[in-house]
């Protein structure tokens, strides 16, 4: 196992830019050898901080389906899925596992955001559990941005 693969992808990236950067035909592929060695950073910090992301992903989802399981009366077809939702345990912590969850997790807070938008004369906790929602639309893509991109 490659524990610190992050490290070990920047030394690629350092040997792209250090080692072929400096190549006597470097002039014609100094973009194409900056380009490289960027997109190599990029999956550097991909590979660390995947999981990361991924599990606070989740963590705020479950609030939310927690939430929206005391709004939507027994019996009706959303409030199943998001106790079908809730009971899917964590069985592992790989990056496509944890990433085919989030999917599903999305849709159905996909769903969630057309019931509580289409409900006539919505409550309060209606509107908090929509904005809570939206931050979690908003983190989402937050915790997506690159550190290392230009």
């Amino acid at each position: 196992m490659i524990t610190h693969g992050s490290t070990s992808i920047g030394y690629i990236a350092d040997y792209l830019e250090d080692q072929l950067g400096t190549h006597p035909d470097a002039p014609a592929l100094r973009k194409d050898i900056y380009v490289a060695a960027m997109l190599t950073r990029l999956v550097g910090e991909d590979y660390d901080r995947a999981v990361d992301v991924l599990i606070a992903d989740r963590a705020q989802v479950v609030d939310i389906l927690s939430a929206a399981t005391n709004l939507l009366p027994g019996g009706h077809a959303l409030q199943m899925l998001l106790q079908q939702r809730l009971s899917d345990q964590q069985r592992s912590l790989r990056v496509a596992d944890l990433t085919e969850r989030g999917d599903l997790d999305n849709a159905v807070i996909a769903e969630l955001h057309v019931a509580l938008t289409s409900t006539d004369g919505q409550h309060n906790s209606h509107r908090q559990l929509l904005d809570q929602v939206w931050e979690y639309l908003g983190s989402y893509a937050q915790r997506r941005r690159y550190r290392s991109a230009p």
